[in-house]
């Protein structure tokens, strides 16, 4: 007979036995280790000297804890077995900081010290010593300190450090450059790398080249080197009169032939007034942290409908429109773009007038470094409603509108020569269209034309003088705004009729991608926008005020759209609502953009 099986209440289906952890048993294993060796070495079997000093350990500890010391006792070098270890060109005080992070897991930085600390810790390969000590000189960072800091990034090869550095004496160029006894230290090599970065923060120009030529000063030994640190001082930055009084008359400047050829270069530069934009080069780019929004002129309605002149930056670092030097005249639906970072402003309308009666042909250049503006040649024609677009070191403006109707004649500015020429005209009269620039071609889609909105994109080749038809929107606009970002083209906003023939906003956007000739659909837009400003920062595009037809009014939106997310944002509303404004990136000074705030 087969005996059921039965198990017994008090067996366990468990493993045998159980594992129990005492969270702090290692800590206090460390700490009696790191008293013993306090106790007259207890238990310590090998002892370290440097620099005159013994420094009693336990090799199992200091093995554990760095790799050179692993090596060191547990390989078949005679350190292995002998009772004592001298450690030649360790400096003491940083073996006595490392001993103490091998037993404690802390270590106490100090400026005083971080020298004999880096130096040990670099000596034995302790790598969270030097990632501390990098951490620590970081925060320590000030305008009294920053150039030791440097050295001692430099000398022990602390990357993040010598960065931290660099960005700090950057912002603060002028404070230091003040503290003579400490700027004369900084290193031919680091002097002339902040020289030559457009990050420089100073308040001139020439307040740079003084700094700079008070470190060559300092040192007799340094003026043969003149030339190539005054090859990063940019010239054409500082006014000619400035030039003439406090650059020629400096000593070396005079006697040096490279530095003799720098200012002859900014002469001939400051000479050849209208063909600076063709001119540019490292000497003649500005010091910036980078391009800002730029608005101008528009139509605006305070107590009542005007058109203004003025020219507004967004701050980023305080999201804030702000303020610049106004335009010459006021004008609307007029065209900019930028060479070379000066801001062209061209054609539209001086007065209130919605059938282009009032067009003008004005030109006038905005230049940053200087903060001037400068009439140009006029347009043989006066045009409103058109696009304008800088391409192979000219400007184009294209079709438009005036009293003689829409306009298909195109115009190409020579800056060199400050004139406008004919060149192909539009296959058809177009106003209210948009223009972009994409491989050196221009892209011309939308507008109105024999009374009524347009779907046309054409594309025009500078180097052929030549148009071509491309596949048209699949949505007919006007008044709308074209940009570029990578390698698409995108068509936002604008209006055009319904199936009903009433005028409405456009909110459908569409990418047009030239290497296949095809149109995509991409995220619509949150509100409409007509006769709007745009532009492209950090290639995301910016929709700036306009004028809404289901609002019947115009706004102070700014809709900010991100392609890579296919996404749309808003950014700070514009001071106040506007429309016919026009906008582009520019770098401005940062000597300039701090007179404004």
């Amino acid at each position: 007979m087969k005996m059921a099986s039965f198990i017994d209440a008090n067996q366990s289906t468990k493993p045998p036995g159980q594992t129990y952890v005492l969270s702090v048993h290692s800590a206090a294993v460390m700490r009696n280790l790191n008293d013993f060796r306090h106790q007259n070495g207890l238990l310590c079997d090998v002892t370290l000297v440097t620099e005159g000093r013994e420094f009693a350990v336990h090799r199992a500890v200091m093995a554990a804890a760095s790799e050179y010391f692993r090596a060191m006792f547990t390989g078949d070098m005679k350190e292995a077995t002998e009772p004592k270890v001298e450690l030649r060109g360790m400096p003491a005080v940083g073996l006595e900081h490392i001993i103490d992070f091998a037993y404690t897991s802390k270590i106490c930085l100090c400026m005083d010290r971080i020298r004999d600390v880096l130096m040990a810790a670099t000596y034995i390969q302790l790598t969270p010593i030097i990632d501390f000590c990098s951490e620590f000189l970081i925060s320590e960072i000030n305008i009294d300190n920053c150039v030791d800091i440097g050295h001692i990034a430099h000398d022990y090869h602390l990357s993040k450090v010598d960065k931290t550095v660099d960005d700090f004496i950057l912002r603060n160029f002028s404070v230091l450059a003040k503290k003579e006894e400490d700027f004369v230290r900084i290193t031919f090599e680091k002097l002339v790398f902040l020289l030559a970065r457009d990050e420089l923060l100073a308040n001139s120009e020439l307040e740079i080249f003084k700094a700079a030529a008070a470190w060559l000063s300092h040192d007799p030994d340094r003026i043969g080197q003149a030339s190539k640190v005054m090859e990063k001082i940019r010239f054409a930055l500082i006014p000619p009169d400035a030039v003439i009084e406090s650059v020629q008359t400096v000593d070396f400047m005079r006697q040096s032939v490279g530095c003799t050829n720098l200012l002859i270069e900014a002469s001939n530069y400051h000479l050849m007034q209208l063909a600076q934009p063709v001119l540019q080069c490292d000497r003649t780019r500005v010091r910036s942290l980078g391009p800002s929004l730029v608005t101008s002129g528009g139509l605006t309605k305070q107590n009542k409908v005007e058109v203004c002149s003025d020219v507004l930056f967004f701050d980023k670092t305080c999201s804030k429109w702000i303020n610049m030097k106004p335009l010459e005249k006021t004008t609307y639906t007029h065209c900019v773009a930028t060479l070379g970072n000066f801001l062209f402003v061209v054609g539209g309308q001086n007065t209130l007038d919605r059938v282009g009666k009032s067009a003008v042909a004005s030109a006038y250049r905005y230049d940053p470094r200087f903060n001037r503006w400068l009439q140009l040649s006029s347009l043989r024609e006066a045009r409103t409603y058109f696009a304008l677009c800088a391409v192979r070191g000219r400007l184009y403006a294209i079709g438009g509108e005036n009293r003689n109707g829409e306009i298909a004649s195109v115009e190409c500015y020579l800056p060199n020569k400050d004139e406008w020429t004919y060149v192909t005209q539009l296959p058809m009269g177009l106003f209210g269209h948009a223009g972009s620039v994409l491989d050196q071609c221009i892209y011309i889609s939308g507008g109105f034309a024999t009374g009524t909105f347009s779907n046309v994109m054409f594309r025009y080749d500078p180097a052929l003088d030549q148009w071509d038809s491309r596949a048209p929107m699949p949505t007919t606009r006007g008044f709308h705004c074209m940009a570029k970002v990578k390698n698409r083209i995108y068509v936002i906003g604008g209006n055009h009729f319904d199936a009903d023939e009433e005028r409405v906003d456009v909110l459908t956007v569409e990418c047009y991608t030239p290497e296949t000739d095809q149109w995509c659909e991409v995220a619509p837009l949150r509100e409409g926008q007509g006769e709007s400003g745009i532009s492209v920062l950090d290639d995301k595009i910016y929709l700036i005020g306009g004028y809404s037809l289901d609002q019947n009014s115009r706004i102070k939106s700014v809709q900010c759209y991100d392609p890579e997310k296919d996404v749309w944002g808003n950014v700070p509303d514009y001071p106040e609502a506007i429309a016919g404004v026009a906008c582009c990136t520019l770098d401005l000074p940062s000597d300039l953009k701090k007179t404004y705030m």
